[in-house]
């Protein structure tokens, strides 16, 4: 099954919101995973209503379709479900060894 553009726009835009500000100072191939809380992403007038929205069709689908597969910037995440959070996975890279140019 295709997955859905706004779905796999979501989850793009969630490796952004994980990427930015974060110094990724993991050790390289490090098992890494983080929890987009539904605490927060359920709370429309704490995330916004168009973003609890967002949030919430995505863990829908993730709910029948999970796990899902990402690859962005030659890394690849796993999305899943957490309880009600959405959970996403992977390996830490080298950050110094990725050609940034090859990617943009």
């Amino acid at each position: 099954m295709k997955l859905p553009k706004e779905i796999e726009q979501y989850l793009l835009d969630m490796i952004e919101t994980f990427n930015d500000g974060n110094e990724n100072l993991y050790p390289e191939g490090t098992e890494m995973q983080y929890l987009f809380e539904s605490d927060c992403y359920d709370d429309a007038e704490f995330i916004g209503e168009e973003e609890s929205q967002k949030f919430q069709a995505a863990r829908k689908y993730l709910n029948q379709f999970e796990p899902i597969r990402i690859t962005h910037n030659d890394i690849a995440y796993v999305f899943s479900i957490w309880d009600k959070d959405i959970k996403m996975e992977w390996i830490e890279p080298n950050w110094d060894e990725i050609d940034w140019d090859e990617i943009d």
